[in-house]
């Protein structure tokens, strides 16, 4: 579960990104929706402490602050919208490992998460490579294998379908649709959200609009055109 309680975020020069949010959030997948700056990508980084708050996070009942921050981060994984923010190692393996190797996992075990996620993302032939070798949606891929081989529980994704062609967005959303954990996704893509969300939260000028069911939200034209976002393209075609 995901507590936030008059969460604030406050960047230079007064810039409210984030202003007064509650948001509980249980079991399931839920997409966040705006138009540029209105907040998403703050909302995702402040439940790792990236970003410095005001208010109160809480994550399966713990308290996010410098004394459990650690034990917050084993619990949640981020995904970046670059994936080059993730993938700084020679090979591939080695940016998967990476996280293994510092929780002292022993070779064997390393070698035996790495070879079920490969596996389940269908990446092994990616191991050996670069990243500098790889095309956006297969970087993308990779960056997701080193945050999920240590198996969080909640997972947060910032736009999972840049990057990508429409075979490896369809891979994509195959991929969201599958995953049993908790997400919390930051997304343009609508007809994506209209597919994988159980729920849509409407952020504009860091203010939760509204938090519904996920056709209530994206067949709004009304109110999807008052905050900036038009219909999903299946609806525009409608």
């Amino acid at each position: 579960m995901i507590e936030m309680k008059d969460v604030n975020v406050i960047y230079d020069n007064d810039i409210i990104a984030l202003n007064h949010i509650n948001l509980q959030l249980d079991n399931g997948c839920y997409v966040i929706i705006g138009q540029n700056g209105s907040g998403k990508s703050t909302l995702l980084k402040t439940l790792v402490s990236i970003v410095d708050f005001s208010g109160e996070i809480r994550i399966d009942g713990v308290l996010l602050d410098q004394q459990h921050l650690k034990q917050i981060r084993q619990k949640v994984g981020m995904i970046f919208q670059n994936p080059d923010h993730q993938l700084f190692m020679s090979r591939i393996y080695d940016d998967i490992a990476f996280g293994l190797i510092n929780q002292k996992k022993s070779q064997k075990e390393i070698e035996l998460k790495i070879d079920q996620i490969v596996k389940q993302l269908q990446i092994k032939d990616l191991l050996n490579r670069s990243s500098h070798q790889l095309s956006g949606g297969q970087k993308r891929m990779a960056a997701i294998a080193s945050v999920l081989v240590m198996e969080p529980d909640i997972l947060l994704m910032d736009e999972p379908t840049s990057f990508l062609d429409s075979k490896g967005r369809r891979r994509m959303i195959e991929f969201i649709q599958s995953c049993q954990k908790t997400m919390l996704i930051v997304s343009h893509d609508l007809d994506m959200a209209l597919e994988v969300a159980d729920q849509i939260i409407l952020l504009d000028q860091g203010e939760i609009i509204m938090q519904d069911e996920t056709e209530k939200i994206l067949k709004d034209k009304d109110l999807l055109e008052q905050h900036g976002l038009e219909l999903p393209f299946c609806f525009q075609r409608g």
